[in-house]
């Protein structure tokens, strides 16, 4: 039993597993930053002007099929709603992998509110993704962050 301590504290091991080193994130190029921001940009003007189809063409399939339901009924709610959706840069976008990035956006107006309530509550904080296919920039997923 002695021995076998012994070895553990020569080896260095404590049981504990070593903590790997975090790999740096791939550093973004100006025209797939740009492509993230003109992505999301296309994908708000849509969603504001009610465009079901516009909008569903942005999302990555998969994510397409799973939300299309509900982006349906959001923009049915907002159908009869002047106030548009206002969305600003919170973050620049990045890359994540070599073919997954995030940005993060400030969005007013995502919740259906009176446009004077909309001038004063805080925006919403919504992390948005992106994955390329094929060599096209697709949103993977959105979603509000506490």
């Amino acid at each position: 039993m002695v021995g076998a301590a012994l070895v553990l504290v020569s080896c260095g091991g404590s049981g504990e597993p070593a903590t790997p080193t975090p790999m740096p994130a791939p550093s973004i190029s100006s025209e797939d930053a740009e492509a993230m921001r003109r992505l999301s940009a296309d994908y708000w003007t849509a969603y504001n002007e009610n465009d079901v189809d516009l909008v569903l063409s942005f999302l990555e399939h998969d994510y397409g099929l799973e939300r299309e339901s509900k982006i349906v009924r959001d923009l049915g709610r907002r159908a009869f709603i002047v106030v548009d959706v206002e969305v600003t840069e919170g973050s620049p976008p990045r890359l994540t992998s070599p073919d997954e990035g995030e940005m993060m956006l400030d969005v007013r107006g995502l919740d259906i509110q009176p446009a004077a309530l909309m001038e004063t509550a805080p925006p919403d904080r919504v992390r948005m993704g992106f994955v390329r296919r094929a060599g096209e920039w697709k949103i993977n997923f959105a979603e509000k962050v506490e």
